[in-house]
């Protein structure tokens, strides 16, 4: 579409076709999913007036999207590219969409699972999502990327105790070396 058209496509057309293609934007879709992210892309790239429309209808579902541990390959590819797309065309979104990832990674109550139920590809996925943002954010990549060392700084300095070690109550903030010391 947007090879054809270019920017000659209206705005309400390009927001009726993006709230027709978030139908599907969904993991029981994952054939079709990475077809769906690249037009959507592809229409950010082209189409300057679908930023709010994208923003609205289109980014919650794939926030849900990518922390399923079923998504992969060229679905997973296609969301990269939106990502890239997004952050690309929409002025300023590093510095809010990278710390929304971040949040699904680290919020309590987490929907995405543990580890041992499958969990780490979800994680990966987010956290693939995130460096494509700052990749694609070339002109904040420095302050993103200060913020999101920031973030994580303090939440490894709340963090709980997560096991005992050699009879002492381990966190994930305290270092080898503290360790091997005791």
């Amino acid at each position: 579409m947007s090879f054809r058209f270019g920017d000659k496509v209206p705005g309400n057309v390009g927001s009726a076709i993006v709230t027709e293609l978030k139908t599907y934007i969904n993991v029981q879709d994952l054939h079709n999913l990475g077809l769906t992210m690249h037009i959507v892309a592809r229409m950010q790239t082209t189409l300057g007036s679908l930023q709010n429309p994208v923003q609205a209808e289109i980014m919650p579902v794939v926030k849900e999207v990518i922390q399923s541990p079923l998504l992969h390959a060229a679905a997973l590819e296609g969301i990269q590219e939106f990502f890239a797309a997004y952050s690309q065309q929409t002025k300023g979104s590093a510095d809010k969409l990278v710390p929304e990832l971040f949040q699904l990674l680290v919020r309590p109550g987490a929907t995405i699972p543990t580890a041992e139920d499958g969990g780490t590809q979800a994680f990966a996925n987010v956290a693939k999502c995130i460096g494509t943002v700052v990749e694609n954010s070339h002109v904040q990549a420095t302050s993103v990327v200060d913020d999101f060392i920031k973030s994580v700084k303090v939440r490894r300095e709340l963090s709980f105790p997560v096991g005992i070690i050699d009879g002492r109550l381990m966190s994930p903030s305290d270092s080898i070396e503290g360790r091997n010391r005791h």
